[in-house]
Parts: C-alpha cells; structure tokens; sequence
C-alpha cells in the first residue's frame, strides 16, 4: 500500500519521535497485560487450590481465625486446640453433611540447621474427605516396623521409602504427594490421628520438647455442608450452636486472597492508566507538531493531486503503526515479567500464592483486547490534527512551509 509505505518511510525519518511514541505504548500496554493475566492466574489458583481442599467450611477455636486461613492459604505452621466432642455437635447442625477431625502439630525449630517447621496433621482416614482424595494416603501396614507418613510435594523428605523423625518418633515415608496447588497439602506432612497420639506421648519421654496436647484434643473441624444448603447460613448456625467456635469458609478465603492480590496490583492498574493516558496525551501533541512541521509537505502532496481523505489517513496510518509496536512489544514485554512479577508477590504475603496460568485462548484475547485498545485509542487522538492538515490550501502550504 503507498500509503503505508509513505508512512513508515516518515517513522523512519523522525526516529527519536518514533521511538518515544512506541515507549509510551509499550508501558501502558504492558502494565495493563501483565496486571491483567496476573489477576486472572492468582484467581485460578486460588479457587483451583480451595476446591481441592474438598471442605465448605473449616471450624477452628475462637481467636484462632486468622491462623486457620494462615494454614489453609499459606502453609503456615500453627498448632491450636478444642475438645473433640466439638465434632459431635457440629455435626448435629442442620445442613451438615460430614464432618472430619484434624489435629495440627508444627514441627521442633532446628536453631543449629536451616531445616523449616512443618505443618504436622493428624487425619482420620475413615472419615476424611478434605485430604486424602488428593494424596496417595497409606496407612500402617501390620508387619510395617515404622509408621508411614505422608508428605507434601513442596517438603524437604518428599521422597518416598526415607526415614525422618519428629518429636523422637520415627517415621517411614510411605508416600510423597503429587503437587496440588494448595500449600496445605503441598507444605504439610500428614499422619493417621492414632499415630499422632502416639507421637505426642513419645514426645514425653523421647524428645527435647514435650507435647501439651491432651488426648480428647483437635484443632478443627472440616464440614462438607449439603447440596441444597447456603454455606452462610451453615456457618452461622454452627457458630450459634457451637459455642467457643469460629468458622472460615473456603469460598470467602479466595475472595480475600483475591481482594488483598488486587490492592497489591493496583499500583500496576494505576501506572498502566496513568501510562496510557500519557501515551495518548503524547500522540496527541507529537502529531499536532508533525502536521505542523509538515504543512510545506502536505502541501506539495495536495497539488499532485492527493485528497483531504488521504492525507488524512496517512497521518492516520503513522499512528496506528507507532501504537501497534508499542502493543506487541508491551504485550511480549508483560508476559516476560510476570515470573518477576509472581516474585515480588510472594516477597510481599511472605509465603507462595499458587499461580495457574490462564488458558491460551483467554492470554491471546486478553493481548489482543490490550492491544486494540492502545492502536485505537491512540489513532483516535491522531484524528483531529489529521483533520486539520488535510484541510491546508496546497498554494498557502508550499509558501509558508
């Protein structure tokens, strides 16, 4: 197409212009890219991550909240406790479909090596449903000298047949679990509830600290309500009915994290609309200049018979073509920073935030939609002093130009 070859040929011409224009282009549509994509993947995540915990609702002590969503979120090793006939009158609460007791327990602090705390949990096979659809769970075998464990992809002793010890019990690693997303599976070591028992009271006799866990303890309660039940009014009856309880429903934990992911990007959001806006305030000004500089050229291409119409599309096709850089390398620029970006989020929680890249389908339309955008809101900016060049008299143009 002439036009367009024209139009390159002036791009070319005025390179620091150009190169300025694309800039701005390639950090708004960037900022906006990366912020996007990354909302959508720590969502993804998150929800993928919470329907894999198989529970509606976790029921933990009073005060100890915010440690429950700590250790379903994030992996943080906590340990708090209540009695388990707890379990026993949750489960009598209407719209209660089952119910499972956990025991939590964190691991001795090695001052003398670098080995992490970990989240020790003790299940009840019979009745879990939160925990053991996603692991490869093996209980004692009779002949077995050593009881199994279970741990978390993500652990330091993820590795099958290996012996560990906690508490001065020893344990066989029976199994290591496939990675799932959620670090309260991928960061814990799971155990039957009879094998911590037997844990604790070893820990008496055998171990440098000695667990002050009674025998008819928990720590929580996971509770799969019924089909037909709002999860709410669940867990308000159980709070109601259950004193000295608090509950944490999964659902709302992703749309905390979520809500809480959102103010950490919306610095990003804010710099890509200040970006964007300023990309569209520089077009405007930069092609106000160039039709000015340029009225003795446009002149000379009206008297050789050019129209209104033409001269305006060349200006036009100037800035599509500057903006449309600008989108592809904001949008190959964003996607590169994203695992930076996933970094400077984990540094921020201090802990792991799965992320669960989006589809292909939706990147391409998300690259495509951030793209349009720059192209047309910046060739929009681009219309008025096209409009005014194209209407410069050719005779008046050459002689002043």
């Amino acid at each position: 197409m002439p036009l367009l070859k024209i139009a390159l040929k002036n791009i070319g011409r005025k390179r620091f212009r150009s190169l300025s224009i694309i800039l701005a282009g390639t950090l708004a549509c960037g900022l906006v890219f990366t912020g996007a994509i990354t909302l959508k993947s720590v969502q993804d995540g998150l929800k993928q991550g919470m329907a894999r915990l198989g529970a509606d609702i976790m029921v933990v002590p009073t005060g100890y909240e915010a440690k429950g969503s700590k250790i379903l979120l994030g992996g943080e090793p906590s340990g708090f406790y209540m009695d388990e006939q707890i379990e026993g009158k949750i489960a009598e609460v209407d719209g209660v479909s089952l119910t499972s007791p956990q025991l939590f327990i964190t691991s001795l602090k090695i001052i003398c090596c670098t080995m992490p705390t970990v989240q020790l949990v003790g299940i009840d096979p019979a009745t879990d449903f939160a925990v053991t659809p996603w692991l490869n769970f093996t209980v004692k075998d009779k002949e077995a000298k050593f009881d199994p464990i279970t741990v978390g992809s993500n652990t330091l002793y993820a590795t099958e047949g290996m012996y560990i010890s906690f508490f001065g019990k020893r344990f066989r690693v029976a199994s290591a679990a496939a990675k799932t997303g959620l670090r309260f599976i991928d960061y814990s070591a799971f155990m039957t509830m009879d094998v911590a028992r037997s844990m604790i009271n070893i820990s008496h006799t055998s171990s440098g600290e000695s667990l002050q866990i009674k025998d008819d303890e928990i720590s929580a309660v996971m509770v799969k309500i019924n089909s037909d039940k709002d999860v709410y009014t669940v867990a308000a009856n159980i709070e109601k009915s259950v004193p000295g309880v608090k509950t944490i429903i999964s659902r709302n934990l992703v749309t905390t994290m979520r809500n809480d992911v959102k103010a950490c990007l919306w610095g990003i959001v804010v710099a890509g609309i200040l970006s964007w806006t300023m990309t569209i305030f520089l077009m405007g000004l930069v092609f106000a200049m160039v039709v000015n500089e340029r009225r003795r050229e446009l002149g000379l291409l009206r008297a050789m018979g050019a129209t209104k119409k033409t001269m305006t599309e060349l200006i036009l096709y100037e800035a599509a073509v500057l903006s449309g850089i600008g989108s592809i390398i904001g949008v190959i620029g964003g996607w590169l920073a994203l695992d930076r970006l996933k970094i400077l989020i984990t540094l921020v929680y201090g802990t792991e935030i799965q992320f669960l890249w989006p589809s292909p389908s939706f990147t391409f339309m998300t690259a495509l939609c951030c793209g349009m955008a720059i192209i047309f809101s910046c060739t929009a900016t681009a219309i008025g002093p096209a409009i005014r060049g194209s209407k410069t008299e050719p005779y008046e143009a050459i002689r002043k130009g």
